[in-house]
């Protein structure tokens, strides 16, 4: 079994079982799509979705890194960060199932077997946030509006509430993503 870690904004994610994780970010049919995509129509996507199976339930956490984020008073660029986030973990989260439903000619042959062997019914997902340099102040604000800004995708997809999660890099360290 090959272990990878992925480097994402000055973390190092794992070590992971390699066919655990799908690097969406660097897929090759996300790279063809975004190369001919006009200007400003590019998808966002997040750093990597990572396959695990507990307590009987089976998840796919998709994953977006941050060095830091806006300090939540500064609402501008705090609104446009959360902004940003929700894309990311959204688009993921659409991309993931297209490629599953084999929307696209080669996105469901680029999926580790682990994603592929449970049916798309069966799979929770979490969308999780590690953000580098975080306060522990600042999480739950990061938290509470990121919640907001998922709110539709939580209700379209029936994802748990409390399947958003947003970490610094200890609490993603004592989670076991980061080492």
């Amino acid at each position: 079994m090959n272990m990878i870690i992925i480097q994402e904004s000055g973390m190092s994610f794992g070590p992971f079982p390699e066919e655990l994780v799908f690097r969406i970010e660097k897929s090759p049919t996300l790279l063809k799509l975004n190369k001919v995509a006009q200007s400003n129509e590019g998808i966002s996507i997040a750093e990597f979705l990572l396959f695990k199976s507990t307590n009987n339930t089976n998840y796919v956490s998709i994953i977006e890194a941050k060095t830091s984020s806006p300090h939540p008073t500064n609402r501008d660029d705090f609104e446009s960060y959360i902004s940003q986030i929700n894309e990311k973990l959204a688009n993921s989260l659409h991309l993931f199932i297209s490629f599953y439903l084999n929307r696209h000619n080669t996105g469901y042959s680029e999926l580790p077997i682990q994603f592929k062997s449970i049916p798309l019914e069966n799979i929770a997902f979490e969308l999780i946030l590690v953000v580098k340099n975080s306060e522990d102040s600042w999480l739950r604000p990061v938290y509470d509006d990121l919640r907001a800004a998922l709110k539709p995708i939580i209700k379209l997809w029936n994802i748990s509430p409390t399947a958003i999660k947003v970490f610094n890099e200890d609490m993603a360290r004592e989670k076991q993503l980061v080492s």
